[in-house]
């Protein structure tokens, strides 16, 4: 939506989205450790936490060097996939 109503610049939108899904993510994780038992992996917890933590700056560093429009349409590919997921699962 915010490429759509050229809210800012195809960098500011990602990097925009990126801690909104940053705020989410915290927030899913918060929701499901309250849930789990006492038995939690945190080795496996933590090398997720820097997998993420490592895609996140290579793609903030390969983002500076791409077209936008090259930024908007793997963004729009990257929405469309999402929504198809929920849908297939929610269906």
């Amino acid at each position: 939506m915010l490429n759509l109503l050229k809210w800012d610049t195809a960098r500011k939108v990602a990097a925009t989205s990126s801690v909104f899904i940053l705020v989410n993510s915290i927030s899913g994780i918060a929701g499901q450790l309250s849930k789990l038992s006492v038995d939690i992996d945190y080795f496996r917890i933590l090398s997720l936490c820097l997998a993420v933590f490592i895609g996140g700056q290579i793609g903030s560093r390969m983002s500076l060097k791409w077209n936008p429009v090259i930024i908007k349409r793997m963004t729009a590919v990257l929405v469309l996939v999402a929504g198809i997921n929920v849908l297939i699962k929610y269906w």
